[in-house]
């Protein structure tokens, strides 16, 4: 090593030698080669991008630039060197050259300004050298390299300064400039440029560059200064830089940054081109800029919503009929039905600017509302809005706001709850996607299947048999009936995406007979009415007198089918498909899904089976039984003589409990999100799932409750965001965020842990507060992804163990680590004692998952774990016998210990040891190398296995409010019934109804009043006492005079509303009749709230 060189240069002066050794080696290989030119030139370049790869692969180019340059400087020379044993009949030659100058050239770019001398001249002459020698062979790839290596720096050029600096030098000047740097290297510059966030100044070079006649054509100089215009310009700047441009020319622009990739710049382009047009009121290529609008602001903006908010304020812009026009078409195309009332109003708003002179106008816009209002479209009324101020409606944010314990940071809570729940959905909708894309993949292949079975009709026996058989798919999904909507709507779309349109779903409590169900499938299918043989109301009748109503039943289903298809072939006659597409076309089959199997009445069932089945030769129908119990509820619901009309087939979902583990490992167990329940939350949470509906979709509500309540009751979960966003966050802490820090349990039990010092800092200075939340944020960071990788390896190890110790799923491992230090339980003690007993076969196999695990460890610490793990792997796998128990102790004769005189203690002290010694085995190398494997997991499990309580600032991402979750999760129906009877102002907050605690008002309701005098009452209550008392409170509660004779009297209409009250109690269970006495009532609940 150099003097003063240090170990970080040393080792890159080492590298760099050792790459500039490999580049010679290679070329002598080259030039001794027995191969042919083409073949030895083609083996040289991919060696010689695999050592450049390899090399340049040490340094990132953002932190450690200069090394990377050191090496595609050796590179540069050393190619251009062996360029004259190359070949020219050899492709990747230029190639090759080209991508390293390129390469090159984008490092450069990306350099700091200052770049030691020493390094900047070896470059120059490094360049200058290899240009000279390509040039000798008549190669000119290293031109852009060439021309910046004449200047002292990258960016230092006069010219160049000058123009970035806005000062334009003599055009002269800049022309020689321009054609020096050549369009490429101009290129580069300016998006290096923007990717700086320097836009002002790249819109500077890319005017200069597209105001060259020399450059005409070549580079998209134009668009690139657009597009920079619309990053940095105000809107009458921008309007007036793009007034001379040509729309068909500004949708070639468009069209070219959208397949370059940059949807942004051509949504910026596109929204500045279309509002010149809707401003200027020109309809020049003004549909082709409002279609294109529309796809790349749809792509960029994931909301309906925000869409069209962007169509509104275009409509205010607009002076033409036909602007708005074009806008309601796209908002139909982009958004359907949501968009439907803005399409209302813009067309109320086209009403107003045509004029009256104007018929055609007016009549166009008449028939848009028509046609977007076709069946309840009966007049269009346009009321002028008041001049008042409008209630505004409150918004989730503002009930988010309101009862914040702080509410001057709530509404950056209520962002970050937002953005996080959005993704953490987001990612559980696309795992159930993927969860049930086999059995949907399934049912789909069985569909097309029966359908290109039936088309093609064969007159083998078995197709002759088959094709008189509705085929049938049952659908077992499983208990957890709440989920099941999702999987029908899923299975629906998809169906009518690619297979058929003719889908229809019911459900069993709208099918209670034969002809609500076939009343229901018609519906569905045609989008009419249909009418039954029973009465209806006057009034049902009254109202669809207009609508056009059919019979009920499947020789009207039949004659629409073939009027539809007929129609749907005629139209579609000339077009080319292929023969079983065409037969999903002509003939696509109408499949009605049964979601709820096990709730239909058997009876009606079976007789629209029957039914069904009379017109299979017509009607290419299809069922789709969804079963939450069993498959056998087919056999006991349908007879034989009805079951055999089917042709079954089974088709088994994933269960919820796997989809449940799934959901969890995706979630929770993950260091993503930053969120995370606690154990008792957690416990809440799986509990309700597994004892109350087996429902995931519950589950994530339930997790999405936490969230929202996690945010809403922790002011400080404003920390609780990616580790970039919450160490921002921690250095805006308010000062009553900081005291609120500095409460914390956990930062609290920190203090204690620091010297004096320290803690007065810790208690007294805001800025050092914030420093050390920095801090400590980080390590909770860490913390979380030591913890979930620790977690997994244990559960590799455990999971399959007997009787499951520390449980089966990994869940329940990760709420025992949550509760207390895992390793302090006896359930661990008995895991341990059990993995001491594993066949080297089941470790090594259980270790080499765990060594799979820690590689996608991001820490220094999973890191060295790895390297420990594998040294461990690698000595499993070396050959060895039987060790010595302790080396250099010498073994001792049976008879030493007894040569010398002894008493008789020490004499049996002697023999016990002698005993001990001899019981003790040698253990064998694998015994060895087992002990040494599971202490290595026992200190990792010791090390990052501690619960999050032990991490400071933990409040900040837990939830731990179990109790709150569980009251709104875990209904009791009686308490809530118990507590409104007993203290009705508890729900109805009536001042009136406030009352010392045991009493109730004597305003309060009836069925308050009757409840409470019944909880004074033995088992049996007297009706005519309990009468009596209720008058003698109501009286009182509508003050009269206790002394008056009437004072408590039972007249006709307190009879009337004590009998209410009495019924109202039975209904709800508290008392029941009783024969024992006529007069009498039997109390059945004790014990009141």
């Amino acid at each position: 090593m150099a003097e003063g060189e240090t170990e970080k240069e040393y080792a890159t002066r080492k590298a760099i030698e050792r790459l500039r050794e490999r580049f010679q080696e290679l070329t002598t290989t080259l030039k001794e080669s027995p191969e042919s030119p083409s073949d030895a030139s083609l083996r040289f370049c991919q060696e010689f991008c695999q050592i450049l790869v390899e090399h340049a692969g040490r340094w990132k180019a953002e932190e450690e630039p200069l090394p990377l340059l050191e090496v595609y400087t050796v590179a540069i020379l050393s190619y251009a060197k062996a360029i004259t044993c190359l070949s020219s009949e050899c492709e990747n030659v230029p190639l090759v050259l080209e991508n390293l100058g390129l390469s090159c050239v984008e490092l450069l770019l990306s350099l700091p300004e200052s770049v030691p001398g020493a390094l900047w001249e070896e470059f120059q002459s490094c360049v200058k050298s290899a240009h000279s020698l390509l040039q000798k062979h008549g190669n000119t790839q290293l031109h852009m390299l060439s021309a910046m290596a004449q200047e002292p720096g990258v960016w230092t050029n006069t010219t160049l300064s000058s123009i970035l600096s806005n000062e334009m030098p003599e055009i002269d000047r800049v022309h020689e400039f321009l054609q020096m740097e050549g369009p490429t290297l101009l290129s580069m510059r300016i998006k290096h440029l923007i990717k700086q966030n320097r836009a002002e100044k790249a819109a500077v070079l890319a005017k200069m560059c597209s105001e060259y006649p020399e450059y005409e054509g070549k580079g998209n100089f134009k668009q690139t200064y657009l597009v920079c215009l619309c990053m940095t310009k105000t809107q009458e700047q921008l309007m007036q830089e793009i007034m001379q441009v040509d729309c068909k020319d500004g949708l070639e622009m468009i069209c070219n940054l959208e397949s370059d990739g940059d949807e942004k710049g051509a949504l910026c382009l596109c929204s500045a081109f279309l509002e010149r047009q809707l401003l200027q009121g020109d309809v020049y290529c003004a549909w082709e800029l409002t279609l294109f609008w529309s796809k790349l602001l749809m792509r960029s903006e994931s909301s309906a919503d925000a869409f069209l908010g962007q169509c509104r304020k275009l409509v205010l812009l607009s002076r033409s009929v036909c602007h708005i026009l074009f806008l309601i078409k796209v908002i139909q195309s982009e958004v359907g039905e949501v968009g439907l009332p803005v399409c209302i109003e813009m067309c109320i708003q086209a009403l107003q600017m045509a004029s009256s002179d104007n018929t055609d106008s007016r009549t166009t816009i008449c028939k848009t509302i028509s046609c977007l209002l076709p069946t309840d479209f009966e007049g269009c009324f346009v009321f002028k809005p008041s001049a008042k101020k409008r209630r505004k409606t409150p918004t989730v944010e503002d009930y988010f706001t309101r009862g914040c314990e702080d509410t001057e940071n709530s509404k950056l809570r209520f962002r970050n709850c937002q953005t996080l729940w959005e993704k953490m959905n987001a990612d559980t909708e696309l795992l159930q996607d993927e969860l049930n894309r086999k059995i949907l993949d399934s049912l789909l292949a069985f569909i097309r299947k029966s359908v290109s079975t039936f088309q093609r009709g064969t007159d083998d026996w078995v197709s002759r048999m088959r094709a008189h058989e509705i085929p049938t798919a049952a659908l077992v999904l499983g208990v957890n009936v709440p989920d099941h909507d999702m999987t029908f709507q899923c299975l629906s779309d998809q169906l009518q995406q690619s297979v058929t349109p003719f889908v229809v779903s019911v459900q069993a409590t709208e099918c209670a007979a034969l002809n609500h169900m076939l009343q229901r499938v018609l519906e569905r299918l045609m989008g009419t009415s249909v009418s039954v043989d029973n009465e209806e109301e006057p009034e049902q009748c009254s109202t669809n007198v207009n609508q056009k109503r059919v019979h009920c039943s499947l020789i009207t289903l039949c004659n629409w089918y073939k009027t539809v298809t007929k129609k749907a072939a005629s139209s579609t006659a000339r077009k080319k498909r292929t023969s079983v597409g065409k037969d999903m076309q002509q003939h696509p089959p109408i499949v009605v899904i049964f979601k709820d199997l096990e709730a239909f009445n058997p009876k009606v069932l079976q007789d629209f089976i029957l039914i069904c089945s009379r017109y299979v030769e017509q009607l290419p129908l299809m069922f789709v039984f969804g079963i939450a119990t069993s498959p056998s509820t087919i056999q006991h619901m349908l007879p034989h003589s009805v079951s055999s009309l089917l042709g079954i087939e089974l088709f088994q979902s994933l269960s919820c409990t796997q989809h449940l583990a799934s959901v969890i490992d995706k979630v929770i167990l993950t260091s993503q999100f930053p969120f995370k329940p606690n154990g008792k939350v957690l416990q809440v949470l799986v509990s309700i799932f597994l004892y109350h509906d087996f429902s995931v979709r519950n589950f994530i509500k339930g997790l999405q409750l936490a969230l929202l309540e996690h945010f809403h009751s922790q002011p400080l979960s404003v920390l609780c965001c990616k580790k970039e966003a919450a160490l921002v966050h921690a250095t805006e802490l308010s000062h009553r965020d900081v005291e609120r820090l500095q409460q914390l349990p956990s930062f609290m039990r920190y203090v204690e842990e620091q010297g004096p010092q320290e803690q007065v800092e810790l208690l007294t200075s805001v800025d050092h507060v914030k420093e050390v939340c920095q801090k400590l944020l980080k390590d909770l960071c860490k913390y979380h992804k030591n913890y979930y990788t620790t977690l997994r390896c244990l559960h590799i190890l455990t999971a399959s163990l007997p009787k499951y110790p520390l449980g089966k799923q990994i869940r329940e491992l990760h709420i025992s680590c949550l509760e207390k230090n895992v390793w302090e339980n006896d359930e661990y003690a008995c895991a341990m004692q059990l993995l001491r007993m594993m066949a080297k076969d089941e470790l090594t196999s259980a270790l080499q998952k765990c060594a799979e695990i820690l590689k996608s460890g991001k820490t220094k610490k999973m890191r060295a774990a790895l390297l420990q793990l594998d040294n461990l792997l690698s000595k499993f796998d070396q050959p060895g016998d039987l060790v010595e128990n302790a080396a250099g102790e010498d073994l001792t004769s049976p008879g030493e210990g007894l040569q010398k005189k002894t008493d008789l203690f020490q004499l049996q002290k002697t023999l016990l040891e002698m005993k001990k010694s001899r019981r003790t085995k040698k253990m064998s190398q694998f015994e060895i190398l087992r002990d040494q494997a599971l202490e290595f997991i026992d200190s990792l499990v010791r090390s990052h296995l501690a619960p999050p309580e032990s991490q400071p600032l933990y409040e900040v991402c837990y939830y731990s409010s179990s109790a709150v979750l569980r009251r709104h999760l875990n209904a009791t129906p009686r308490t809530s019934i118990q507590t409104a009877l007993s203290n009705p102002y508890h729900y109805l907050k009536n001042e009136d109804l406030r009352a010392e605690d045991g009493t109730v008002s004597n305003a309060a309701p009836d069925i308050c009043i009757v409840y409470k005098l019944h909880l004074e009452c033995g088992r049996l209550i007297n009706l005519y006492d309990w009468l009596e008392a209720y008058a003698t409170v109501v009286s009182a509660a509508e003050g009269k005079d206790p002394d008056s004779v009437d004072f408590g009297k039972v007249d006709e209409l307190k009879h009337a509303r004590f009998i209410q009250a009495v019924s109202e109690l039975e209904f709800l269970g508290f008392i029941k009749s009783t024969k024992q006495k006529t007069d009498h009532v039997s109390r059945l609940t004790w014990g009141g709230c």
